[in-house]
């Protein structure tokens, strides 16, 4: 998706990377969390609810905006 955006001169390509590296040092802060304390219901919480909450904005937002740019530029 990255090297499309590039690929294709994508004006918000800045904000959305951006908002992959949030959602990317989030996950990596939680299985830390998880390796240290081995917490399963955490994890299991990230996983179910805030990841799945995450992902459904970032596809109806960002992934909708870029879809449809792309679709005209390729």
């Amino acid at each position: 998706e990255e090297a499309m955006m590039i690929e294709h001169g994508f004006p918000a390509l800045s904000c959305h990377k951006g908002a992959h590296e949030t959602g990317l040092n989030r996950m990596t802060s939680v299985v830390d969390v998880y390796k240290n304390e081995n917490d399963i219901v955490k994890l299991k919480h990230y996983f179910e609810v805030e990841l799945l909450e995450w992902l459904t904005s970032h596809i109806a937002t960002m992934d909708f905006v870029t879809a449809s740019f792309l679709s005209r530029h390729i």
